[in-house]
This record gives structure tokens, C-alpha cells and sequence, in this order.
């Protein structure tokens, strides 16, 4: 691209910190596919680092990733946040529901990795408690370790890829929503968290939540037993968590983030905004 297009600008979209995301795969792997894995996450680490320090600007989506970024050479990272459609997200509630729901495509391993963890380790506990309460794990293309669970008592895995699906399941102030539940033995990073219900910290990163007000921080399958059994139990507390949360969406708006970020392009192109050094 520099020797084809020299005046282009060449932007990288770093939604995740890839090499990172495979470092905490491997460690939370099994040998032999822990080598495999750190072997895989070093030429990631090699590759992401040239690329980082050979172009114009990096996209991040946390203030977290873009320390992290500029660590490693990023001259001039601008941190982008996941949007959202508010507009279609204003959806009237339907009959209040008691269930708690995991949201992601679970083809991806965190997302799948969170689905085992919440029906092995942290249902069980609570699901006594919180009866008649389902566990509900929405998400396109559930396949191994988030298919099997379907087949738990108490488990009720829906193969939900669409908008109206995954909206269907969240009508309701008493849903809680549910993110990547693991922190990893190094260097923790994070998902995207959102509705109502608890959330572990990796899970809200790169959002202005108040743990008490916009949601219930928990780490441990006890912490999350407790977050829950409070909600269930404290009809008020779930309602204003979950108004509170609302409140924030229009900040991560679509037009709003899209808009911000298509005033960095024309700011690179014309020139005003700081450039990397090309490759030699």
C-alpha cells in the first residue's frame, strides 16, 4: 500500500489486542494446545508490533487498549466505542421476566468459554434460590462446550443470531445480562457489558459503570450467587440498575460514535492529525 498509494492513509482497526486475546487463550489451555497457542500468540505479538509502528492511527475500543497499543508503538491511537442503534433499542417491555441471559455469538471462545463457566460453576448455586428463574444463553452458532450445555437441568440454550431474537430475550427489567466471565492469569482486558444484572470487571471495561448504580460487579461463582440472589429479591434495586444503565446508551449512539469518528478521518486525511513513520 505505501509503495502503490504513498499519500494513503493506512488506518488499523484493532478491536481486539489480538496477541493478548491469544496469550489468555493459552493460559487458560491445557498442554498441548498451550504451546500451540503461545507459539500462535508470539507471531501475532511480532506482527501486530510492525504493523502498529508502520501505520497512520490505530482504533481502539478502550483507554486500556490504547495504553496498551502505544506501549508497543502506536504513534496516534483514538479510542472508538461500540455503538448502538437507541432508536431500535427503544422497545416498550413486555411482561416482566425473572431469567438471567448470556448474550454473544458463541462461536467466539470467550463468549463460549463465559457459557460453561455460568452453567458448571455459578447456576447451580443459584438456581435454587431464584426458581422459577431460567438460564437463558442466546447467541448465533453455539457449537462444543456451548452446545453440551444445553443438556444441564436447568439450561436453555437459544440459537438467537438475529436482532429480533437477542431483543426478544431482553424484554423485561429483570433480565440480567451476562458478559465474559473470566479473567484470564495475566493482563485482564475486557468485553462490552450492558442491560441490567452483574457483570464481572473484564466485562464492563471501556464503560462508565458505577458498580451498585449501573450494575453489580462480581468475580467469583459466590460473588455472583450473592449479586443475583439480591437482585431476585430486590425489585427496586434491579429496576433502577437497569434504568440507570439506559440512561448512558445515548452517549454510545451510532450516528453520535459514527460521527466522531468520521471527523478523525477527515482530520487524518487533511493532515491534522499525527502520522506514524513509514516503513523503511
Amino acid at each position: 500500500m505505501r509503495r502503490l498509494q504513498p499519500l494513503a492513509k493506512i488506518v488499523i482497526d484493532e478491536q481486539n489486542v489480538e496477541a493478548e486475546l491469544f496469550e489468555q487463550k493459552a493460559n487458560l489451555s491445557r498442554w498441548p494446545m498451550k504451546a500451540v497457542l503461545r507459539w500462535q500468540a508470539w507471531r501475532i505479538d511480532v506482527l501486530e508490533s510492525q504493523l502498529l509502528s508502520s501505520c497512520d492511527a490505530v482504533l481502539a475500543c478502550s483507554s486500556r487498549d490504547k495504553e496498551h497499543l502505544q506501549r508497543r508503538g502506536a504513534t496516534h491511537v483514538r479510542v472508538v466505542a461500540n455503538g448502538v442503534d437507541v432508536e431500535e433499542m427503544q422497545v416498550a417491555p413486555g411482561p416482566e421476566r425473572m431469567d438471567v441471559v448470556l448474550v454473544g455469538s458463541m462461536d467466539w471462545w470467550p463468549n463460549s468459554d463465559a457459557a460453561m463457566r455460568l452453567v458448571k460453576e455459578i447456576w447451580p448455586l443459584v438456581a435454587p434460590a431464584v426458581a422459577p428463574s431460567r438460564l437463558a444463553i442466546v447467541g448465533r452458532n453455539p457449537a462444543g462446550g456451548a452446545a453440551r450445555a444445553s443438556q444441564r437441568p436447568g439450561g436453555d440454550i437459544r440459537n438467537g443470531g438475529q436482532r429480533e431474537a437477542v431483543f426478544g430475550r431482553l424484554l423485561g427489567y429483570r433480565d440480567a445480562a451476562a458478559g465474559r466471565l473470566r479473567h484470564p492469569p495475566k493482563d485482564p482486558r475486557g468485553g462490552r457489558g450492558g442491560r441490567s444484572g452483574r457483570c464481572t470487571r473484564l466485562v464492563a471495561e471501556g464503560l462508565p459503570f458505577v458498580d451498585g448504580v449501573h450494575a453489580l460487579y462480581a468475580e467469583t461463582p459466590h460473588e455472583f450467587q450473592i449479586a443475583l440472589e439480591r437482585l431476585w429479591n430486590d425489585r427496586v434495586l434491579a429496576q433502577g440498575i437497569a434504568e440507570n444503565a439506559s440512561r448512558l446508551m445515548p452517549q454510545f449512539d451510532w450516528p453520535l460514535v459514527g460521527g466522531g469518528l468520521a471527523d478523525f478521518y477527515r482530520a487524518l486525511t487533511a493532515g491534522h492529525a499525527p502520522s506514524a513513520q513509514a516503513p523503511s
